[in-house]
């Protein structure tokens, strides 16, 4: 059983990752910089590596930009079958019933050769990143913090999905604010469950990224980005996989006019010693398509498009194991010698993977000339 860190530390902590970031003595910044960071969403992804938009950024030599959000995330994805248990053992005469080990025993004996799927997991995740601009290239360091178990907004989640008419996959079924993860493959090979021993608070794994910046003619900044991702995240959690995984990314950036153009595209090696709740990794690809426009009143909105492969495509052929895909809208300010953004993200399309139902973001960054 792993150790629960209260949540009442949260504030404290947010305050200091804070102080971390504005102690930094900047320079005035010129524009809000083309790339920003987005971190990841998908509960599947936490302990692995992924492209990080903020390392596309492309700094002079001396130069230091910095960076950090705070996000909160929920992820609701279900099979038919614990919906379909719960009715067959009659816990739908009473709604919010807890998913009960004996239960998932029972699928398991029902459907052996079916793919099943529960997984309701919320969270916060602070990321902190800073670059620095060296000889030959942008040398970037990504330190995330992972708190899952709360908010407790589930409620909120639920009533925005059913406001716009979105399927809840019969959410108002099952209890609120409550963390289980169940993962079956086809004849019962792989099989995971873990429930509230998930929440926990701690770093997730470091990433080192050192980008490199090509010639280009027709764009205005175009870079190559190694990365690689240290095990620094309590491995059997959603905060590490145990492994060093590799990642290659090549990040463009087009501006005609005042609308920004971005498109990013990677692939990342993850190493087999890793795993998900122990469930073996597929390598992941990644695609990133970013709009960026002036608003009014010094604001800058931005639209993005991400897709990415699961690790799990090589064990689940269903949901978990597609590719995911999430979309993103942002509303930026630059402030004196920093930037800020809010971004609200939500997947408004049947369910392509296992990306967050819905996130929303703050992010503050600095840029020191």
């Amino acid at each position: 059983m792993l150790s629960v860190v209260p949540s009442r530390d949260r504030i404290p902590r947010l305050l200091a990752a804070v102080l971390i970031v504005v102690s930094f003595d900047a320079a005035s910044a010129d524009e809000i910089p083309g790339w920003r960071m987005a971190p990841q969403t998908d509960p599947l992804e936490l302990g692995s590596l992924r492209l990080e938009t903020a390392f596309g950024l492309q700094l002079a030599e001396g130069e230091w930009a910095q960076a950090l959000s705070i996000m909160q995330f929920n992820s609701w994805d279900v099979s038919w079958h614990t919906n379909a248990i719960h009715r067959d053992l009659g816990e739908l005469r009473q709604r919010r019933q807890r998913v009960v080990s004996d239960e998932l025993r029972r699928i398991e004996t029902a459907f052996p050769e079916d793919n099943v799927w529960h997984i309701d997991v919320e969270g916060w995740r602070v990321d902190f990143v800073v670059s620095r601009g060296i000889r030959g290239g942008t040398l970037s360091l990504h330190v995330p913090w992972i708190e899952i178990g709360s908010p407790h907004w589930d409620k909120f989640g639920e009533g925005f999905h059913e406001a716009l008419g979105i399927n809840t996959l019969k959410r108002e079924n099952f209890p609120r604010n409550q963390t289980l993860i169940y993962l079956k493959d086809r004849g019962n090979r792989h099989v995971v469950e873990a429930r509230e021993e998930l929440n926990r608070s701690g770093f997730g794994d470091a990433t080192l990224a050192f980008g490199i910046p090509l010639e280009t003619r027709w764009t205005k900044s175009q870079q190559i980005v190694a990365s690689v991702q240290a095990p620094t995240g309590r491995s059997g959690t959603l905060h590490g996989s145990g492994g060093w995984d590799l990642g290659l990314s090549w990040f463009g950036l087009w501006q005609p006019d005042v609308t920004t153009y971005k498109i990013a595209a990677g692939y990342t090696w993850l190493d087999p010693s890793g795993s998900f709740l122990g469930f073996r990794r597929s390598h992941l690809g990644h695609l990133l398509l970013e709009i960026d426009r002036p608003l009014f009143g010094g604001f800058d909105g931005s639209v993005m498009v991400r897709i990415d492969s699961s690790p799990l495509l090589d064990v689940i052929d269903a949901y978990p194991g597609h590719p995911a895909t999430f979309y993103r809208l942002s509303i930026m300010r630059r402030i004196g010698s920093a930037w800020t953004s809010f971004t609200v993200g939500n997947e408004l399309l049947p369910q392509t993977g296992d990306e967050a139902d819905w996130a929303f973001a703050l992010t503050l960054g600095l840029l020191r000339r």
